[in-house]
Order: structure tokens, then C-alpha cells, then sequence
């Protein structure tokens, strides 16, 4: 049996290691007292300026490497343990792919979301296997 998964994390920079994600705070993975949550509560609330809230994504356009939009944002999917690993992207023609959250690049310039990859916009709506990922995530 399949089951849905939805992004449930306030700032996306949160779910797993923040420094992986390039911020400049040193959190661990797993916080399992008071006081390791109130110290990480602290040393995120320092960076918080520069948040980005899910919802600020959903709906947002990703854009290829060559300019050209890839699709919208539907929605985030996040494993056990809070870590998202995946963005499900709509396209004009309906289809829907999953883009690993890894190779996608979001952004907060002057209090607008955007997200971007590298790859250009018609090679990652031409590949099977985001197509095949995004069917196996949305079963």
C-alpha cells in the first residue's frame, strides 16, 4: 500500500542538515532534549530573515538552466525524518514530474520566492524517470 507524502516543515533549509543546505548554523539531525531544541531554536531564529516558507514555493515556477520553465511547484515530499527529498513539478500539458530536492536551487531576492535548476527546462520534462519518480511518489 502506497501513501502520499506532504511537505510538513516551516522552513525548507530545516528538514535534515542545515548545513548541507549551505547556512551557516551548525544543527544536528537528531535533537532529543530541551535543551538541544532550545539551542537549535536559537541558532535558527539568527538566520531566520532569510527563511522561505513551503508555501512561499507552491505555485512558484522552476526554471531550467536555459531560462525556460520546467513547470510549477505542486508540492514537496518529505520521507520519515523530515528530510524533503523531492519537488513534484506540473507542466503546461498536464504531466508531472518529481525533481530531487538536491539538484534544486531556491532562493529569497527582495521577498520573492524562486527556485531554479541547472539542467535545462525540456531535458528534465523529457526524462522517464522523473516521471516514473513523481507516479511512484503520488500513488
Amino acid at each position: 500500500m502506497r501513501h502520499r507524502l506532504f511537505a510538513v516543515c516551516i522552513l525548507p533549509f530545516a528538514c535534515g542538515s542545515v548545513a548541507a543546505q549551505g547556512i551557516p548554523v551548525e544543527i544536528p539531525d537528531n535533537l532529543t532534549d530541551a535543551a538541544s531544541i532550545a539551542s537549535a531554536a536559537k541558532s535558527l531564529s539568527e538566520i531566520g530573515m532569510d527563511k522561505l516558507l513551503i508555501k512561499d514555493l507552491i505555485g512558484k515556477k522552476l526554471t531550467g538552466g536555459d531560462g525556460n520553465t520546467v513547470g510549477t511547484i505542486e508540492n514537496f515530499v518529505v520521507v520519515p525524518g523530515g528530510r524533503v527529498i523531492a519537488a513534484l513539478i506540473s507542466s503546461d500539458d498536464g504531466t508531472t514530474i518529481a525533481v530531487p530536492y538536491a539538484a534544486i536551487k531556491v532562493a529569497n531576492a527582495a521577498g520573492t520566492a524562486s527556485a531554479n535548476v541547472s539542467v535545462p527546462a525540456t531535458e528534465l520534462q523529457g526524462m522517464s524517470e522523473l516521471r516514473s519518480l513523481a507516479d511512484s511518489m503520488t500513488d
